[in-house]
Formats: structure tokens, sequence, C-alpha cells
């Protein structure tokens, strides 16, 4: 049996129709968005199906309609193939839906959430403070470094995503965002301005945030059916350490560490993710993890693929025993605690770059390491711990969770 996470998107993967093929094939489908509708008191899905661009860009609309878009699919899937999967995760807005699939919030308590989640932050946008800008090409580090000396305080410009080794979004004031995008783009890196109308993940958010927490506590949390991933810290969630309250009102203003919770997947042996919403944004971003195949579910062909393969009893032999794809995971997921930067460039950013290229290699050929490529690989990884200034206890700890996978 395949080990099979679920992705659910956020913000920025809206669009007209989404949903529609659905409602219209799915009886329940159609159920979900009629119980969005009475839910809500208004029609959802004319609004999804009918309603134009502009609309379903608006955060307050945005948000419950990606939200019911994809519970309705999610339903379908577990309806069509009723494999429960290993784990969910959801980027920003999405995380609410992965809590709702996992059946720790209800529908309706997700959805009266994210509604009020997405007035609240259409309240804070309307402040006009800030927008948000990609920023892609360069790696991640380099970003940290460069913003620190670009502006004076996170009020200016932070990290609000970490979506991938190579790409990052900045959440950035408008008095800072000439300033920012223009100097990124001189040194190489791709920028591009989103069209979000707010900075979210940022301090901006603050006011959002804590009217939100008072909502929060006002819900019933049930337990997870299935491991959910924090955007907060990018590991499962443990209800019995962490309050969701604290979680979602934290993930208001603190950046989303989508790539740590990809990674730790990935180490933890996941080996298809299926994309629950109406475009193919998270699938696009598991181009870094080669190892595990990617489907978007809204795509025919990838839903026609996906039959086969959770069909298929002689699928290959699982990719998470696969050692380089654990060294890698390793890298990306602990954290760095050394401030030389150019120290950090050479013994991290270069070392996981062979790594990265090793692995691909192999993949590609669907070919096992030889002992002499493990060998290379865990003098990388060595590198890399050391250089990020891992005491010696605990890179002997990260070596010995290799073999326990």
């Amino acid at each position: 049996m395949k080990k099979v996470v679920l992705l659910f998107p956020g913000q920025g993967s809206q669009m007209v129709g989404m949903g529609k093929w659905f409602y219209d094939h799915h009886p329940i489908a159609k159920q979900t968005f009629e119980e969005a509708n009475d839910i809500l008191g208004w029609n959802i899905a004319d609004t999804c199906f009918y309603g134009s661009l502009e609309e379903l860009t608006s955060t307050d609309i945005a948000q419950p309609a990606l939200m019911t878009t994809s519970i309705a699919m999610y339903r379908v899937y577990m309806e069509e193939f009723g494999l429960r999967p290993f784990a969910a995760a959801g980027h920003s807005l999405g995380e609410y839906t992965a809590l709702c699939s996992a059946g720790s919030i209800s529908f309706e308590d997700a959805l009266k959430l994210v509604d009020f989640r997405g007035k609240t932050m259409k309240a804070a946008a309307e402040l006009g403070l800030g927008t948000m800008i990609a920023v892609g090409g360069i790696d991640y580090l380099t970003v940290e470094e460069q913003l620190t000396k670009l502006v004076q305080s996170k009020e200016e410009a932070c990290i609000a995503c970490y979506n991938g080794p190579f790409q990052v979004v900045i959440s950035v004031s408008y008095s800072a965002l000439e300033q920012v995008a223009s100097y990124f783009r001189k040194i190489g890196a791709k920028v591009t301005n989103l069209q979000v109308g707010a900075a979210f993940h940022h301090p901006f958010m603050q006011s959002a945030a804590d009217q939100l927490k008072h909502e929060l506590e006002q819900i019933q949390v049930g337990a997870l059916q299935y491991k959910v991933l924090s955007n907060v810290t990018g590991h499962a969630i443990d209800l019995k350490k962490q309050s969701l309250v604290e979680e979602l009102t934290l993930q208001m203003t603190e950046p989303v560490r989508w790539n740590k919770s990809m990674n730790i997947l990935q180490y933890l042996g996941v080996e298809m993710a299926i994309e629950m919403g109406p475009k193919t944004v998270l699938k696009q971003l598991w181009k870094s993890h080669a190892a595990i195949e990617a489907i978007a579910y809204n795509v025919t062909e990838d839903r026609k693929q996906l039959a086969i393969k959770l069909t298929n009893k002689t699928s290959r032999p699982m990719r998470y025993h696969h050692p380089l794809s654990k060294f890698l995971a390793i890298a990306a997921s602990t954290p760095n605690y050394n401030v030389n930067t150019q120290k950090v460039k050479a013994d991290v950013i270069e070392p996981y770059q062979q790594l990265l290229q090793l692995h691909s290699q192999l993949e590609q050929v669907n070919k096992q390491p030889s002992e002499k490529e493990v060998q290379q690989g865990r003098q990388w990884l060595e590198t890399i711990l050391q250089s990020k200034g891992i005491p010696l206890e605990e890179q002997l700890d990260r070596f010995s969770e290799v073999d326990s996978i």
C-alpha cells in the first residue's frame, strides 16, 4: 500500500469554475457545496462557478470558496478510492482544510473560521500597508542574509513562505517594495509581484490574528485521524503538546515553512502527493522533491493515472528506502545555528546541491545508490550538520534515524 499525503492549497489557487466538474458528476461534491451555502448564508457554488475572477480573488471570498472546493474534492477522493492518507498538509489557508479532512475540526466550524479569517485579513489588507513578492532562482539562505542588510526590521520586509530551497515569498511594506524587488532582480533572482493586496504572514496581520484567536477559542477540537503538518514548525502537529489555538494564531504572522514540511514527509517515506485544489500550484512545488510522485486531483489525466497506481499490485519498491532521500530530508529539515553566512554557503548549500544532484540522477533511472555513493552522501550530510552548528550527540541521533525508518 502506498504512503499518500494530501495537499491542500491556499489563497492564489482560486479560479473561475473551480469545483464545477466535481459538482456536476459527483453527488457528494454537490452536497458539500450545498452544505457550505447553508453554513455561510450565501451561494458559494454560484460564486465559484460563475463569479468573476476579481470577486474570487477578494480575500473574504477566496478563502471559504477554496476550502469548500478542496473538501468537495477530498470527499470525492475518499468515496472513489477510500485510501486513508498517511498525512495531510495545507499551505496557509489549506492548513484548516487539512485539519478538517483529518477530522479534528468539523466542516461547519472550519468553514466559519475560514470565513472569519478571510474577513479580518481583508480588513487588514484595506489598510494598504504592504504586499507580497515571489523570489526564485536563489537559495533561501541568501535571501535571508540579504534581507537583513536591506531592511531594518521585519515590518519593512520578511520571508512569508519558504516554498522550496530556491523559492520564497517575501511580505514587504510598500515603502520598501521597490528597494527590495530591484535588489533581488539585480543579483539574478526572478521576482514576481503577487496579486494578493496585503502582506500576509507578516506582523501587519497581528490585529487580525488577535481577533481570530477569540474565534478559535470557541470551537471544539477532536483527535487527528492522521498526521497534519504545521505551517509554523513544519513538523506534524501533536495535539497533546500543541494547542490549535496557538498554532493557527501564530500562523497569521509567522512564515509558512512549506519546504521543511515537504522534506519531513519525504523523510517519513511518503511515496505520493495528491493536490486537492483547483490548480496545480502545490504539484509544481514538488519538482524539488523528485523522490515523491505528485498528482493533481483536478486534472483528468492525473486522476486516471491515480486510479491505475492505487490499484497496481506490482508497483515499484518503496522509494523511501533510498538512503539519499533520507539524507536530503535530514539536511533540509535541520535548523541552522551558524551565523557565518559565508561558511554556510560553502559548507551547507554546496554539499546540499551536490547531494540533490546525485539523488536526482539516480531517481531518473530508478537506480539504488552504490555503497560508495551512500558513503559520499553521508559525508556531505556530516559536513552540512557540522556547518549548521548541530551538537555531536544530535548529529549521531540524526544518523541513527536513517536506519530506523
